[in-house]
């Protein structure tokens, strides 16, 4: 069995990753762990012992498909695991569905995404559209972890700035010419501000230096910032 993780939501990948390994290591299969350099060589190695002892075996695979997935050796290696003794390969890549739908059927891939919700309110993060934005806001915080909508705001502006300096570098076509129109709404000057803010939160937070919560002092900034 093959089950691919994928998706950008790292935290809930990463978490079930760890949930799968605690699985299969309280079943009583023996848990192996590497990457693309050295796979052929643990599964190789454990094929011996494994005919010997009789174990299960279970692999944990970081970073295969994004290394590999552009030549034959993704597919080479899926075939060699295939043919092997071994029972279970669990692979995490923090690739896109549609990347690890070229590879694998969907009963193998687990996808950990982004509500639809949240890239809506990222994409309308603006001066223009201020109301809507405080409305999405509201709206979106109401069923996603606000620390996430803080991490990926900020992540948001800081690609702003560098669409705005002409500074992104290997970011797909699609998606640097539509940071570049969001970026167009915005003087750098602003953009520089509200990293400077968004600073000034996560310190406050952090340090308990706030009687507000993370969504309240989000809240005045961008209803003061925008």
């Amino acid at each position: 069995m093959i089950k691919l993780i994928c998706g950008e939501d790292e935290t809930s990948a990463y978490n079930f990753y760890s949930e799968l390994k605690n699985k299969f290591l309280a079943k009583g299969y023996r848990v192996f762990q590497g990457d693309s350099d050295n796979f052929f060589d643990i599964i190789a190695k454990v094929e011996y012992s494994s005919t010997l002892f009789g174990q299960k075996n279970a692999f944990f695979f970081q970073g295969l498909l994004k290394k590999l997935g552009k030549n034959k050796d993704f597919l080479r290696l899926l075939e060699f695991f295939k043919k092997s003794s071994a029972d279970y390969l669990v692979i995490i890549d923090l690739v896109d569905e549609k990347t690890a739908l070229k590879f694998l059927d969907s009963k193998n891939v687990v996808n950990f995404s982004y509500p639809d919700t949240l890239w809506s309110l990222l994409d309308n993060f603006s001066p223009a559209k201020k109301e809507f934005f405080l409305q999405k806001f509201n709206e979106v915080s109401k069923n996603t972890a606000i620390e996430l909508i803080f991490f990926m705001l900020a992540r948001r502006t800081r690609e702003l700035i560098l669409a705005k300096e002409d500074q992104l570098q290997a970011t797909p076509f699609w998606l640097k010419n539509k940071l570049k129109k969001q970026a167009q709404d915005w003087s750098l000057a602003k953009l520089n501000a509200f990293i400077d803010h968004f600073h000034t939160i996560d310190l406050r937070v952090k340090t308990s230096a706030t009687p507000y919560s993370l969504k309240d002092l989000l809240e005045i900034v961008f209803y003061f910032g925008l």
